[in-house]
């Protein structure tokens, strides 16, 4: 059985995570987190954390990916796995018709985040 969101939760991204202790400085904000080198968010935001650790970034996606992760139902999926489930959900006029191409970019994006323990997908909105 796949942990449900409940079990996920944030790590502030002030000051480094305890994890990283002994790690060389990151290059950004976000660098010493697993993926964090190609994390490149508008808004700053908390990094997701699942499983009590802190996921690892996999890229930008859209309605495109969404449908195929999700076995056709990506506005239950969008519910299931938002990473900031406290905030305003996520709902289908933010998600781009596809992962941005080299070079595009949208007013708005879906991060794609999964735990590094159980392979939990977890998505953050993002938005310029």
């Amino acid at each position: 059985m796949r942990p449900t969101r409940a079990h996920s939760r944030t790590v502030a991204k002030e000051g480094l995570p305890p994890w990283s202790l002994g790690h060389t400085a990151p290059m950004s904000e976000y660098g010493e987190y697993p993926g964090g080198e190609k994390f490149e968010p508008w808004q700053d935001h908390e990094w997701p954390e699942h499983c009590s650790v802190p996921a690892t970034y996999i890229s930008e996606i859209g309605e495109r990916e969404l449908v195929t992760m999700s076995g056709g139902d990506f506005e239950a999926f969008l519910n299931e796995h938002d990473a900031a489930p406290t905030g305003d959900p996520i709902t289908l006029d933010m998600v781009p018709p596809h992962a941005p191409a080299e070079g595009e970019a949208w007013e708005s994006t879906i991060h794609h985040f999964r735990c590094t323990t159980c392979d939990w997908d977890l998505l953050l909105w993002d938005a310029s």
